[in-house]
C-alpha cells in the first residue's frame, strides 16, 4: 500500500525501461528473433553518377541506375505528368510516398529533365510548321558556338540539332503565316554572314509531334 502523497513511479518507469531494451535489440540485433516474418521492401536504386551542367553531346550524360519500377513510373510521367503518385503507386506496387520519393529522385539525376504543358499551335494562331536544313559558311567552333546561341534566343526555334552530312543545323521553325517566317530567315540567316545556304521544307501536316522516349 502506497503512503498519501507519495508517487508511484514503478508504473511509469518500467514501459520506458522496456522501450530502451527493444531500441537497443533494434539497433544491434543483425538477425530477426525465431519465427517473426521479415517483409521485403522495393528499394530505389542508388544515387545517381554526376552530371554536367551542360554537356556537349548525348555521350557525355552519364546513364543514373534504374530499375523496372523506375521505367514503369517515367513511361507513366511521359505520358501524362499530372497523374498522381497514388494512381502511379497502385500500377507499380508501390505507396504514394515511395514514389514520389522516386519521382524526386529521378527529378534530381536529371532523368525527368522539365514539367512543361503542351499548347497546341493550331488554336493559339501559329499553324505553320517549317523544317530548316543550314550549312554555315565556315565549320569553326565559334561560328558554331554563335549560331547555336542565336537558335536558342529565338522564340520561333522550336527545335535545333546540330547533325552530321551536308548540313550543318536542322531546325524546326514555328510561325503564324509566311510573312513571319520570311522575317525570320532575314534575321536568322540573310543577317548572318557565316551562313551559306539554307533549305526549307513546308510541313503538310504534323502526323506525329513528341518527345517520348521508347523504354522498353
Amino acid at each position: 500500500m502506497r503512503e498519501k502523497g507519495t508517487a508511484d513511479t514503478t508504473a511509469r518507469t518500467l514501459p520506458v525501461a522496456r522501450t530502451g531494451r527493444l531500441s537497443a535489440m533494434r539497433r544491434f540485433s543483425s538477425t530477426p528473433p525465431p519465427g517473426a516474418v521479415v517483409l521485403a521492401t522495393p528499394s530505389a536504386p542508388s544515387a545517381c553518377p554526376p552530371r554536367p551542367a551542360y554537356p556537349d553531346s548525348l555521350a557525355d550524360v552519364p546513364t543514373p541506375p534504374l530499375d523496372a519500377v523506375d521505367l514503369k513510373i517515367l513511361d507513366r510521367l511521359q505520358t501524362d505528368a499530372r497523374t498522381i503518385a497514388e494512381s502511379i503507386g497502385a500500377e507499380v506496387g508501390l505507396s504514394a510516398a515511395a514514389v514520389q520519393r522516386r519521382i524526386k529522385r529521378l527529378r534530381q539525376c536529371g532523368v525527368i529533365a522539365r514539367d512543361v504543358s503542351v499548347l497546341d499551335q493550331r488554336v493559339l494562331g501559329v499553324p505553320m510548321t517549317f523544317v530548316v536544313s543550314v550549312e554555315m559558311e565556315r565549320e569553326r567552333i565559334d561560328v558554331i558556338h554563335a549560331f547555336r546561341e542565336q537558335a536558342l534566343a529565338d522564340d520561333a526555334v522550336q527545335q535545333c540539332y546540330y547533325v552530321t552530312g551536308q548540313a550543318d543545323f536542322i531546325l524546326v521553325v514555328v510561325c503564324r503565316d509566311m510573312a513571319c517566317f520570311e522575317a525570320f530567315t532575314h534575321r536568322m540567316f540573310f543577317d548572318n554572314p557565316d551562313v551559306r545556304h539554307f533549305t526549307t521544307s513546308v510541313a503538310m501536316d504534323r502526323v506525329k509531334v513528341g518527345l517520348t522516349v521508347p523504354l522498353d
